[in-house]
C-alpha cells in the first residue's frame, strides 16, 4: 500500500478551495470543459484545460489514456502552483512521482515530494549530489529511506549500488563519489518507509514513498 503524506488541509489552505475539493479532482480532465489539444506525436497530445480560475496543462498518452510527465495547475487569481510528475508503466498503472507545491517560484519543501540532482567539480572530478524531499506528517513516528542506482556509459551498465539515507526532517541528502564523464547516465529510485500513528489506539500505518530518478551528464 502506498502512502502520500501531503495533508489535504494543507492543499486546501494553499489554494483556498472548499473542503470537498481534492488534489485528484483538480487534476481530473473530466472536470475541465474547455480543452485545447495539440498533437505532439502519434501517441502524445499536449492539453491546456481551463475551469474558472484554474488552468491545467500537460501531456497526455493516448495509447494508455493517461497523463504523462509534468502537469501544472495554476490559479489566475494568485501566484501559487502545483505540479505533478506522472510516470506511466502501463494502462491503469500510473505513478505520481513528484508532487510540488510552490508560491512565487518558491517550493514548499515541507509539503512537497520531489528530488534534485546536480554535479559539482571536486578535486578534478564530477561528484553527484542527490537531494530527496518527502512531505512530513504530524503523526509520523519513524521514517527511514534507501536509494538504489545504476550508472551507465555507452549503453553499458558500469555501476550498480545502494545505500541507506539519513533522515533530516524530511530531507535526505547524499552524494555519489564517482568520476562521472559527459554522456554518463544515472537512474534509480529512492524509497522511504514511514510509520504513522493512526487515530485508533495502538494502531500504526506503514507506508512507502517512492521517487524514480534519471539524469544525464551534460
Amino acid at each position: 500500500m502506498s502512502f502520500f503524506s501531503c495533508k489535504k488541509k494543507a492543499f486546501d489552505d494553499v489554494y483556498k478551495i472548499s473542503d470537498n475539493k481534492s488534489l485528484e479532482e483538480l487534476f481530473s480532465l473530466k472536470n475541465y470543459k474547455t480543452q485545447k489539444k495539440n498533437k505532439i506525436n502519434d501517441s502524445v497530445l499536449h492539453i491546456l484545460a481551463t475551469n474558472g480560475a484554474f488552468f491545467l496543462e500537460g501531456d497526455f498518452n493516448t495509447k494508455f489514456s493517461e497523463k504523462t510527465g509534468f502537469w501544472t495547475l495554476t490559479n489566475k487569481n494568485d501566484s501559487k502552483k502545483i505540479e505533478i510528475d506522472y510516470i506511466v508503466f502501463a494502462k491503469n498503472d500510473v505513478h505520481k512521482n513528484q508532487i510540488i507545491f510552490s508560491n512565487n517560484g518558491i517550493i514548499d519543501s515541507v509539503n512537497s515530494k520531489f528530488y534534485n540532482l546536480f554535479w559539482k567539480s571536486e578535486n578534478g572530478k564530477r561528484t553527484l549530489y542527490l537531494n530527496f524531499y518527502s512531505p512530513r506528517n504530524e503523526s509520523e513516528l519513524f521514517a527511514s529511506a534507501s536509494i538504489r542506482y545504476f550508472i551507465g556509459r555507452d549503453k553499458k551498465k558500469i555501476i550498480e549500488d545502494s545505500f541507506v539515507l539519513k533522515n533530516g526532517d524530511g530531507i535526505y541528502r547524499e552524494k555519489v563519489d564517482y568520476d562521472f564523464k559527459k554522456g554518463d547516465k544515472i537512474s534509480g529510485y529512492f524509497s522511504e518507509f514511514v510509520n504513522i500513528k493512526k487515530e485508533t489506539k495502538d494502531s500504526v500505518f506503514i507506508g512507502n514513498n517512492t521517487i524514480y530518478f534519471h539524469k544525464k551528464v551534460e
